[in-house]
C-alpha cells in the first residue's frame, strides 16, 4: 500500500509536523520523538473487547482517525509513512523479555530498521516504555533524555541484536532479528492471540503510555505514574472525569470512537479490575 500525499500530510499533522521533508536522520528523529509523544501505546481495543486489524490500510486509518493501538498498529503505520516519505525501511521480528519471560524472538513484537547507505537505525514506536529517538545499530550504551539503554548482540540467535531497557522501564529488553520480513503477514496470528485469547495479558488490564525527553507517562489500571530523572510519582485515578482528563491532557487520547455510555463502562471495568488487584 502506498500512502497518498494527503494521507502523509494528515499523518504528519497528527504528529504536529507541518511539512514533508526529504529523508534525513534529523527528520527521522523528529518523526520518532513526535510519534512516541502524540500517539500513545495503548490497549483500549483489547480491554473493551473490540476486534482490530493490523492490515496496512486499517493501521493507517486508525492513526488518521485520531486513534491509536499497540506495537503492531503503531510500527505498521509508521512503516508505510516512512516508505511514503522516501526512507528505506525494513520489517524485523522481535521479542520482549521481562522478569517473567526469558529473552526470545517469538514474533510477539515487531521493529523497524531505517537504512542510510551502510548505516542502520533501529526504529520502534511501539514499545510503551519506548526509546525517544532511533537507535544507531552499534554495540554500546545509549543515552536518550534521562533514559539509558544498551545495545549488544542477541544471545537468542545469530544475526540479531538485544536492546537492554532503562532500569525504570516495565520490561528488561527486546531482541530483534536483523533478518528482514517481507511484510506484516507473519504477525497476523500473533495479533489475534493478543487481541482474542483468554490468556492475553491486556484482556482485563488497560495500559496507556507515552513519553517525552523529560518524562514517561503510564496509566496502568487505575494507577497513573510519571517517571522523570528525579524518580517516579504515582496517583490513583478516582473518578471517570479524572480518567478522561488524564487521557486527553497527558496522552492526547480523545476516545473519539467511544460513546459516553461506553466510557462509563470502561470506567466501571477499570474500577472492578483495580479492586481485584488491591485485594489479591
Amino acid at each position: 500500500m502506498q500512502l497518498t500525499k494527503e494521507e502523509v500530510l494528515r499523518y504528519l499533522r497528527r504528529l504536529h509536523i507541518n511539512e514533508m521533508e526529504p529523508p534525513s536522520l534529523s527528520f527521522l528523529q523528529t518523526i520518532h520523538e513526535a510519534h512516541v509523544h502524540y500517539i500513545p501505546w495503548q490497549t483500549f481495543a483489547i480491554f473493551t473487547n473490540r476486534k482490530t486489524s493490523i492490515h496496512c490500510k486499517d493501521c493507517i486509518q486508525l492513526l488518521l482517525m485520531n486513534q491509536s493501538g499497540y506495537c503492531f498498529h503503531l510500527n505498521h503505520a509508521l512503516f508505510h509513512l516512512l516508505q511514503a516519505l522516501g526512507f528505506k525501511v525494513t520489517i524485523h521480528r522481535a521479542g520482549v523479555h521481562t522478569n517473567n519471560k526469558e529473552a526470545n524472538l517469538d514474533g510477539f513484537h515487531v521493529g523497524l530498521i531505517v537504512h542510510f547507505d551502510e548505516i542502520r537505525y533501529l526504529v520502534d514506536v511501539g514499545l510503551g516504555d519506548m526509546p525517544l529517538h532511533p537507535i544507531l545499530i552499534k554495540e554500546g550504551p545509549i543515552q536518550q533524555g534521562f533514559t539509558n539503554y544498551n545495545l549488544t548482540p542477541s544471545l537468542v540467535q545469530a544475526n540479531a541484536i538485544r536492546l537492554t531497557n532503562d532500569p525504570s522501564a516495565s520490561y528488561l529488553g527486546v531482541d530483534y532479528t536483523l533478518d528482514e520480513e517481507n511484510d506484516f503477514r507473519y504477525f497476523y496470528d500473533k495479533h489475534n492471540i493478543y487481541s482474542d485469547s483468554e490468556t492475553s495479558p491486556w484482556r482485563d488490564l488497560l495500559v496507556v503510555k507515552n513519553r517525552t525527553a523529560s518524562k514517561i507517562n503510564e496509566l496502568k489500571g487505575a494507577l497513573f505514574t510519571t517517571i522523570t530523572s528525579r524518580g517516579s510519582q504515582q496517583i490513583e485515578v478516582t473518578s471517570k472525569q479524572m480518567l478522561v482528563d488524564i487521557l486527553h491532557d497527558v496522552f492526547h487520547e480523545k476516545l473519539c470512537t467511544y460513546s459516553e455510555q461506553e466510557i462509563g463502562e470502561i470506567w466501571l471495568k477499570l474500577q472492578r479490575e483495580h479492586a481485584k488487584w488491591v485485594n489479591s
